[in-house]
């Protein structure tokens, strides 16, 4: 059994880590879910467990950004579930649902 990143989860670590170096410390769930799409971390993971990274290493960084982007993605997540296109917009980052 390989307990190693993939390229991309890795990726997706190293964008979320970068991303919460560079968010202000106070920014609004809403900051945090535009720029997680704009760095790419937010939207459609490859997988989930790039998700999970993803999230762990912003909230290493800003935990209040990290909580933010969790709460986004498990609604985004459910939303998804319901194949209802009228509800995709958060799963782009396109609307907050945190």
């Amino acid at each position: 059994m390989d307990f190693n990143l993939s390229d991309t989860q890795l990726t997706w670590q190293s964008k979320a880590r970068s991303l919460g170096r560079s968010l202000a410390a106070r920014a609004s769930a809403a900051d945090v879910v535009r720029a997680a799409a704009a760095a790419g971390v937010a939207g459609p993971a490859p997988d989930r467990l790039a998700a999970v990274v993803a999230i762990e290493a912003l909230a290493f960084e800003s935990s209040v950004a990290g909580i933010s982007l969790a709460l986004h993605g498990g609604v985004a997540a459910g939303l998804a579930g319901l194949g209802d296109a009228r509800f995709a917009a958060p799963g782009r980052g396109e609307t907050v649902g945190a």
